[in-house]
């Protein structure tokens, strides 16, 4: 499952709740369609109301994973309940030219002094990283020679002070963030400055449709299904995700 959101061609939103589809996918398996279902740019509270409605558990989370963005709290949350993780641009933005924005570059001496000490390149480096925080890299690559550059990170392993170092790393960068959908009340990812309010308070937003309560300290998801998709106001502040 691709997204928790749906968007018809006419650019309008589907109303479908991602659990509805969850239950299609389950079918889908009952049915012997498929043989393990997973989702995909899933947020932790959407995972837990996924649990919380006592549905099967996704087999894979798949989420954008780099060192700029390490995600631990989401990672810890798949470990407890057997949720592998693969993740998708596994170098973010390091290598991307055209994104001058990014936190981290390809050259930086960090990162080209720990290759060096490995007898690896960069790249190498990262996948290998991404291993050893359990999460399955999918690096993507025309060229033959990167391809089987990508394959040959299982004959080292990276010291614990390289790996602290790599975690420093982390700024919460997102290299994909999907802004065109940022007002879907499932958009999956951190609110953005211009059209949020952080807190570390609980906060009760009351729509048309029904009454969401987070604590974003504790992050104990309530149950989130309906919502009034006529109203944009409502759409903006009813989302069920970790602020």
């Amino acid at each position: 499952m691709h997204w928790p959101l749906g968007q018809f061609a006419n650019g309008t939103y589907d109303s479908t709740h991602y659990l509805e589809t969850w239950r299609g996918m389950m079918t889908a398996r009952a049915r012997n369609l498929t043989r393990s279902i997973g989702v995909s740019n899933f947020n932790q509270l959407m995972l837990e109301n996924i649990r919380l409605h006592q549905l099967a558990t996704p087999a894979v989370l798949q989420i954008e994973w780099n060192i700029n963005l390490q995600q631990p709290e989401l990672l810890a949350y798949c470990r407890q309940h057997n949720i592998s993780v693969m993740g998708y641009t596994p170098f973010g933005a390091l290598m991307d030219k055209r994104r001058a924005d990014s936190p981290t570059r390809i050259d930086d001496p960090l990162l080209t002094k720990m290759a060096a000490k490995y007898g690896k390149n960069v790249p190498q480096i990262l996948l290998r990283y991404a291993v050893e925080m359990g999460v399955v890299p999918i690096p993507k690559s025309i060229t033959s020679s990167r391809i089987f550059e990508n394959i040959e990170i299982f004959d080292f392993e990276l010291d614990e002070s390289d790996k602290r170092t790599l975690r420093d790393f982390d700024r919460g960068y997102r290299t994909v963030p999907q802004l065109k959908w940022r007002d879907h009340p499932f958009y999956p990812f951190e609110m953005m400055p211009d059209n949020s309010t952080t807190t570390t308070t609980t906060t009760t937003t009351t729509t048309a449709a029904t009454t969401s309560t987070v604590n974003t300290e504790t992050s104990k998801p309530q149950v989130i299904s309906e919502v009034d998709f006529n109203d944009k106001t409502a759409r903006m502040s009813f989302r069920d995700i970790k602020i």
